[in-house]
Order: C-alpha cells, then structure tokens, then sequence
C-alpha cells in the first residue's frame, strides 16, 4: 500500500526528516531508519546514495566541524573542490554565481580563511597547505563583494588582514629593481576537471591578497587636518601649497573594484538569476592566463595592447618596516600597513610593429639601458605626439579605433613591444606632487614602471620602481619601491591599487 508520504515533495521531505533528527544534538536519528522502511520507494528516496547531503547537514548539527575543517585543510578533496569552484566562477554567465551564493559558499570560504587566523605557522610554497589558502583567498577575492566586506565585524576584518598581509608583501622584501622574472604561478598539481585530469598551476594568490587587502582597509575614513583650506582656489589666495580638504574629499572617493560587484544585480521578486552572456567571454584572457600549462586550452595573449592607456587614480599604502633580528614577532603579530596616499598617472601606450626593432633588454632590468625611458628622454623624437621615432626604433602610440580617422590603424595583437609614458596631472601635482612615468610590458604580462619627479628639485621625492598587473579589466594592483642605492638601510616598499578613471 503506497503510503501518503509518497506524495510530499522530496525537498519538504528532505525539511521533515531534518527538523525531525536533529531536535536535539543528543538524540538518536533513530527517526530516519523508521522512514526508511517505510517502503522501497521512500527508501530510494531517504536513502544515502541519494541524498548524502541530507546525512552531512544531519552530521554537521551534531558533531563539532571547526577543528576538522581547520586540520584536514589539506585533504586533496577539499583542493578538487576549490579548484571545481573557481573554474564555475570563471566560465559563469550568472547561474553558475548564483548557485554557489544559494549555497553560502562564501560564507565557507570566509570561514575556512579565518581558520588560518589562530595559526602562527608560516606557510611556504612547498607546504601541502599552501595551494589551499592560495585558492581560498583567490574564491574569497572573486565571491565577496564590497557589501560583503562592509557587513563584516571588526574583528572578521582584522583576522582577514593577518592571514593576507604576508601573501601581500611576497617578494616585496627582495629588491623590485631586481625582480626575477618569475611566472603568474608555480609547480603544477593534478586534479580532475570534466572527467578529465589536468595540471594546474597552485595561483600566485598576492595579487588578489593586495586587492582584498585595499578593500578593508577603504572602509575606514580618512581623517582630514580640519586647518587645510577647503578649496584649491581658497589656497591659493592664501599662497599656500599641498592638499586641501577638497583633495581630501576625492582621495576618499577611491575605491578599488571587486570581482562579484560586477554580477548583474539578482531582483528579490525572481527566482531566475540574471544572464550576461558575455560575462564568461570577458574573463577569457584571465582563463588563458591561469591554465595556460593545460593541453585542454589553448593559451591567449598575457597582455592585450590599449588596456593601460587612460587615467589611473587610487592609493598605495607603504609596509611596515623589517623587525630586526632581535625581536620576536609571530606571523599572526605582524604590523599593519601604514599612511594611505594617493597615487595617480595618466599613461599612454606606444607599440613596436614589424619590420621596426623594439627597445632591447637586457634581461634583469639592473640598468634600464637602453630603457623606455632613455629612448623617450634623450632619442626620441616626437611627431605629434604620435610616433616615436629614434636612429634604430620605431613606436606608434596606442589610439583606440574608434578615435582614429585619417591614420590607418593597426592591430594591436601584433606589436612587439609595448612601451609606457606618462604623468600626474595638474591637479594631482598642485596636491601631491608630480611625477612621470616610463616602462614597459613584459611577455609575461607583468607592468614594470619607473616613477620620478617631475621637478629636478624634488629629488628628495625619490624613485620609484612599480610592478603590477591589471586583473579583470578593472584595477592595475601591485608593489613599489623605492629606490636608492646611496641608502645602507632599507628602502621604503608597498603595495598600490588603482583603478581607471571613467571617460568623459
């Protein structure tokens, strides 16, 4: 005789036996085993081949799960499973987001982060837990958006900075003028994608450590000096130079772009999550770039010409100073970064196209000659400001399509080379200072800059040697340094992010 619970819908179910076993933690199940003979059809239904995760929530309301998550982070089931994650958020239209969300898969990777937060071990890249935390600040970088991050408590945001600070300032502490030319990841892993084993790469996770870090650190204001005049205009009728509130009012406005705040927006009233289908379409340059040792997908440009030129504006925050060797700081003490500043250039690109040779390097970046910048300063010559022309190179300047008229344009895919210039704009000059930029784009697609003072006398301004990358067309995020060799003890170094600044 079928029975009447035949007719309730597996998931109302699924609700009863739940609300039923887990009453009390103390309890038996007992329940459930009634159910289950029931009759065959309920037992299909109830059974653990069926519904596992009926069983896990039923596991999950009875046992403590904080110690096993934190201590068997490492299990190659829990890598597969970030790994399968990652790859649905980056071939998402939409749907694959929003099933992770009704999941409150952030809400896991946020705790399986913090769980690294009472750990004073410091992990290195060979450690069996390090491609885990990398690919957990990697998921937390592309699920939280910044309502997430504001909806945060204090302290969840604190313990967040502790396990991020050391990933942000890898490599910081080696001299950037000397940055080997590593690439975006290191040793490969196997895991299994589409019934197909690939090798990944364990992810370089400082990239998304220093956006996440800019992130937090944007939701708490910046105090203005209340003795700074209000305007521009206020202080120069009172001949005075440097900031004024309003300076201060702009610098707050800075906020750096977070990867899921770019999902269309999910109306409460629909069950149906919004579709962008060129969403997936956009994010194949960061694909190619990620599995670019995968034999299943064919690798893209590191770098698409163009994306640089225009406004950048944001801040960079400089990083505590080395402890010496006397004291004893454990990785979970490790001081802040300190001082937001602003940070600003208006950037153009030149490009190399055959038959004209590129600039040579040679390979260490130890001289910078002949550098991008010498060739700009002292044998190029400009012709309306579009070319530059010398007696063995030649570049054209990057000019969007849709602004070219008389000039025939080429495609940026084929440039050799990509050389970068630029400067601070007037405003930022009258505030901050001002300074020009020169550098290049590596193969690789890592931005290298060199920052100097507009003005000969502001030496004591010093320079500075950047190096970014530019993530998901919205934020170039990286370290600087500053730079000079007459100095015995450590020069100044951290981390910047800016984003571009939307045409007119």
């Amino acid at each position: 005789m079928a029975s009447c619970l035949e007719k309730v819908p597996r998931d109302i179910l699924h609700h009863i036996v739940l609300l039923t076993t887990t009453s009390s933690p103390f309890d038996s199940p007992a329940a459930i085993f009634n159910l289950l003979q029931t009759n065959t059809n309920i037992h299909h239904t109830l059974s653990y081949k069926t519904c596992s995760h009926l069983y896990s929530s039923i596991f999950k309301a009875k046992f403590d799960l904080a110690a096993p998550t934190r201590r068997y982070a490492g299990h190659d089931g829990l890598k597969q499973d970030l790994w399968t994650a990652l790859w649905m958020i980056l071939e998402s239209d939409g749907i694959n987001e929003a099933q992770l969300a009704a999941a409150r898969f952030p809400s896991f990777i946020l705790t399986l982060l913090r769980s690294r937060a009472v750990q004073e071990k410091s992990l290195e890249q060979d450690d069996p837990d390090y491609e885990v935390l990398s690919l957990t600040i990697w998921l937390l970088w592309l699920t939280y958006s910044r309502r997430d991050i504001e909806g945060l408590p204090l302290h969840e945001r604190q313990e967040i900075l502790q396990v991020l600070r050391p990933f942000a300032l890898s490599k910081t502490k080696s001299n950037l003028y000397h940055y080997p030319r590593t690439t975006l990841h290191t040793a490969a892993s196997t895991v299994s994608r589409y019934e197909r084993n690939s090798d990944v790469p364990c992810l370089d996770p400082t990239i998304p450590a220093i956006t996440l870090t800019f992130a937090l650190n944007e939701l708490y204001p910046m105090v203005a000096p209340s003795h700074f005049p209000a305007t521009r205009a206020v202080a120069l009728i009172a001949q005075r130079t440097g900031p004024t509130l309003e300076d201060f009012q702009i610098l707050e406005s800075y906020k750096t772009s977070l990867f899921a705040n770019s999902c269309l927006p999910f109306p409460s009233n629909s069950v149906i999550p919004p579709v962008d289908a060129k969403r997936s379409l956009r994010h194949d340059f960061e694909f190619s770039s990620l599995f670019s040792s995968d034999s299943y997908f064919t690798p893209g440009a590191f770098y698409i010409p163009g994306r640089l030129t225009g406004i950048w504006q944001g801040t960079y925050l400089i990083a505590p100073m080395p402890s010496t060797e006397n004291s004893k700081v454990s990785p979970i003490e490790n001081p802040d970064f300190a001082c937001r500043q602003p940070m600003q250039c208006a950037l153009s690109e030149y490009l190399c196209f055959s038959p004209n040779l590129p600039v040579p390097t040679d390979g260490s970046w130890d001289t910078m000659e002949p550098s991008p910048g010498r060739l700009l300063e002292l044998e190029a010559n400009f012709q309306d400001g579009l070319e530059i022309c010398s007696r063995k190179y030649g570049y054209e300047k990057y000019i969007p399509a849709s602004k070219v008229s008389s000039r025939i344009c080429r495609n940026p895919s084929q440039a050799l080379d990509v050389i970068i210039a630029g400067e601070t704009l007037d405003d930022h000059d009258q505030a901050w200072g001002g300074f020009k930029f020169t550098g290049r784009v590596r193969r690789d697609g890592l931005i290298i800059l060199k920052r100097e003072p507009k003005n000969a006398n502001e030496t004591h301004l010093g320079t500075w040697f950047i190096e970014g990358r530019l993530n998901f067309e919205k934020n170039f995020v990286g370290r600087w340094r500053f730079f000079n060799p007459s100095l015995e003890s450590p020069n100044s170094h951290g981390i910047f992010s800016m984003a571009k600044r939307a045409c007119n």
